[in-house]
């Protein structure tokens, strides 16, 4: 089983919207558990692994199946970037409440639904604390990026755009664009 099935596998079970968009041709970050006791014998210290590695198009150990094991898994996310076909599919935008430099009251939160209800290609989603708000703008037409840093660049062309639609600089209010997007936590029962 690859990583990207296994992913998809556990979002299926939680109902999320994103089971369906997740393939092995994505960019991944995977975030070790902090349970020292499971990762001993595995790792000599957490760290995050990256598919591709480094945020190239290198094959070397993106192809192979899922050996990480599962239960040293404590949080998932790619960028949207296939890095396979060498395209953007999809611009993730993050819209955090209570914490942060770009942190928004329920107040700003409500702007934030009231913005995505006008603009009908982002799809709207709760994050995973419950109060930000996580948006997916996936591309009927993807773009060309053969790098991490060509994914970016479409991500900001991608939010010029989304500010041009709602007549207003959308920055201010969003934390992060076209990063990581953490879309599978693991939850103390999945241990």
């Amino acid at each position: 089983m690859t990583f990207a099935e296994w992913i998809a596998k556990r979002l299926r079970a939680a109902n999320s919207p994103y089971a369906d968009f997740v393939h092995d041709g994505l960019e991944w970050q995977i975030q070790p558990t902090d349970d020292e006791a499971l990762l001993e014998g595995w790792l000599d210290q957490p760290y995050r692994l990256r598919i591709p590695k480094d945020g190239r198009t290198d094959p070397k150990d993106n192809e192979s199946s899922f050996r990480y094991p599962p239960l040293l898994v404590r949080e998932a996310g790619t960028s949207w970037w296939d890095w396979k076909k060498g395209v953007t599919e999809a611009c993730f935008f993050d819209f955090d409440h209570g914490h942060g430099e770009k942190a928004l009251d329920d107040e700003g939160i409500a702007k934030v639904d009231r913005w995505a209800e006008q603009l009908p290609y982002v799809m709207n989603c709760t994050s995973k604390g419950g109060k930000g708000r996580h948006w997916l703008v996936r591309l009927t037409t993807p773009l060309p990026a053969k790098t991490r840093p060509e994914h970016l660049a479409n991500c900001r062309h991608i939010k010029d755009q989304v500010s041009k639609d709602l007549g207003f600089d959308i920055g201010p209010f969003c934390c992060s664009y076209g990063n990581i997007q953490y879309i599978y936590a693991a939850k103390k029962e999945d241990k």
